[in-house]
């Protein structure tokens, strides 16, 4: 993309102080931006580079050393003999800033048609830690870090197949970020693979704002409350992707991943599940699912069942809620909103605080708030235990891309529920259900492999099924569920 007003880009014809003096101009003259002027061939030359971005000890100890003994150039303006990874020839301005933006050292001599990019990155990063989002009991205890070339090679790590691709782009408009698309040859659909790369390359991104931009492009729909893009922080679950057909997006600067197409199934398990017992896991995958509804239909059912279907209630348990609600001045419908408001507020409180307080914010809170409610006569002991219950619910779901979809369908659920009753409620659940079947990610139903029926897919749905007796013929990968 083009990020710079095309003016005298052309580098044929400079001099080596006019060279330098274009990129003081360009740049605005930083103090970190460092001029070495040399005799390169018998011509003058300079080595420009940012400190902080390049590594000096590499250019004084070794380029520079080497630079003195006159190297060999040869009929391409290319040097022999410099102890790097490599060396890029550049012959316009705008390319050789953006190499020094990227923390490559611009190596110009007077006389010839462009200039050279020594690759001498020296990347500011923190090393490959355990998984702080999506934690880790039994398996690899890897996860990403903000350097987009670490984070491809611990996928190459997991998958050493030759036909893994990586293609690299610079997104953003006005400061262009490096972003690599991944993706198995011969495993991903082609006409995935275009329309990703197409929705990158497209115009009106003027700045990058780490994975989130990303995941926004390739959303299926912006009106959709369910999640068509899965975000990772853990190799693992890259690499097993990418051997379903699907395509993944890195960008630089951002420990997280993005993978598309997903589907609502996959948001329900976790690649814990293939490190542990199958049996046991495939009860905790069923208990997921379940745990799922009881989190988005719970304040619903109890608001409905107390206020408009007591006759549903066995009478002892009956005759309890009454005696809690007789104190309670509010509706049971408003009770739910409150105490949800006051649980969401709580959560969030316990995420924003350091590790330590928040945790003692959220336990210590919850107690505390909510024994107050109960003595004050605000909130029945019952819709505690329900909130309560939805909240332990809600923490059993692997993606956190789920979270926002949870709260939102919970509050329309209670909203129905306490207007309409349990009536109210199974009308939305249709609705909700109707809007799964007729949402699509990159033309693969959300809902597959259960609707279009796809039994070799089914079979790792609600039962963990090992990678090795997995069908190798998934139609996500020959996108024949469209």
């Amino acid at each position: 993309m083009r990020r710079y007003r095309r003016r005298n880009t052309e580098l044929r014809g400079k001099s080596a102080d006019e060279f330098a003096s274009s990129i003081r101009d360009r740049m605005g003259n930083p103090p970190d931006l460092a001029f070495r002027y040399l005799i390169l061939g018998q011509s003058p030359g300079v080595l420009v580079y940012i400190r902080g971005l390049a590594d000096t000890t590499l250019l004084s100890e070794t380029v520079l050393e080497t630079l003195a003994r006159d190297p060999v150039w040869t009929n391409e303006n290319r040097i022999t003999g410099v102890p790097v990874s490599s060396i890029r020839l550049r012959t316009r301005m705008d390319e050789a800033v953006d190499d020094l933006l990227g923390g490559r050292s611009i190596l110009f001599r007077d006389g010839d048609g462009g200039c050279l990019a020594l690759d001498t990155f020296k990347p500011k990063t923190r090393d490959v830690q355990e998984p702080n989002v999506e934690t880790v009991v039994r398996g690899p205890r890897e996860s990403f870090v903000e350097n987009i070339g670490d984070n491809v090679a611990l996928v190459r790590l997991g998958l050493k197949s030759p036909a893994l691709r990586v293609r690299e782009l610079s997104i953003g408009e006005f400061a262009g970020t490096t972003v690599n698309v991944l993706y198995v040859d011969g495993l991903a659909m082609p006409s995935i693979i275009q329309e990703v790369l197409a929705k990158l390359d497209a115009e009106g991104i003027k700045r990058l704002a780490g994975h989130g931009t990303i995941a926004r492009r390739l959303q299926a729909s912006p009106y959709t409350l369910f999640p068509t893009t899965m975000v990772t922080e853990r190799p693992d679950r890259v690499v097993a992707g990418l051997l379903e057909g699907r395509v993944a997006v890195f960008t630089d600067r951002t420990p997280f991943c993005v993978m598309v197409p997903s589907v609502f199934v996959e948001h329900l398990q976790s690649p814990e599940d293939y490190y542990e017992n199958p049996v046991l896991q495939s009860i905790l995958r069923t208990v997921r699912y379940l745990m799922l509804h009881l989190s988005v239909l719970g304040p619903a059912l109890y608001v409905a069942l107390s206020t408009f279907h007591q006759e549903m209630i066995p009478t002892p348990l009956l005759v309890s809620l009454i005696n809690q609600r007789e104190v309670v001045p509010f509706p049971a419908v408003l009770e739910a909103l409150i105490m949800g408001f006051v649980f969401e507020g709580l959560r969030e409180a316990g995420g924003r605080l350091p590790r330590p307080m928040g945790q003692a914010v959220s336990i210590v809170g919850g107690i505390v708030l909510g024994q107050a409610a109960i003595t004050a006569g605000i909130v029945s002991a019952a819709m505690i235990i329900v909130v309560g219950l939805t909240a332990i619910a809600s923490f059993t779901v692997p993606s956190l891309s789920l979270n926002a979809p949870q709260l939102i369908l919970r509050l329309v659920f209670l909203l129905g529920a306490g207007v309409f009753g349990l009536y109210g409620a199974i009308i939305i659940y249709l609705f909700v259900l109707g809007h799964l079947l007729s949402v699509r990610s990159f033309g693969i139903p959300y809902l597959f492999p259960l609707a279009p029926t796809f039994r070799a897919g089914i079979a790792d749905t609600f039962v963990v099924t090992l990678p090795e007796a997995q069908a190798p013929d998934h139609r996500l990968t020959r996108g024949e569920p469209r």
